[in-house]
């Protein structure tokens, strides 16, 4: 007998397949592992039409929908996300995208990390 999916499956996947990218991408000699994450992640979203994403990098201002931040420093100007804790899920149907989960991520002033 196949057991039911709790409605939470999904995302707690998505979550932990980031993390394991994200250790993945630690290790000296993670290639052949970081194929296999590729292929998982290939899998979600022709399957489940499901995609994640890493914001790390990116510019940060409070006019952002697909991120919940903690800003450390004490300027709100110039920020950008310097580390992610909980990657953006969205759900890709037809060419559209819908966020399941936002981000959540901590932004730091840009200066501080040049």
């Amino acid at each position: 007998m196949i057991k039911r999916l709790s409605n939470s499956f999904p995302l707690r996947l998505t979550n932990l397949l980031f993390e394991i990218e994200r250790a993945a991408a630690a290790l000296p000699d993670g290639a052949s592992l970081r194929r296999h994450i590729a292929r998982a992640r290939e899998l979600l979203e022709d399957e489940m039409g499901m995609r994640y994403e890493d914001p790390i990098g990116e510019p940060y201002s409070e006019t952002r929908t697909d991120v919940d931040a903690s800003v450390a420093g004490t300027t709100a100007y110039d920020l950008v996300i310097t580390e992610t804790l909980k990657p953006i899920i969205r759900q890709i149907d037809a060419g559209h995208s819908m966020i399941l989960q936002k981000g959540i991520v901590v932004a730091s002033p840009r200066d501080l990390h040049r």
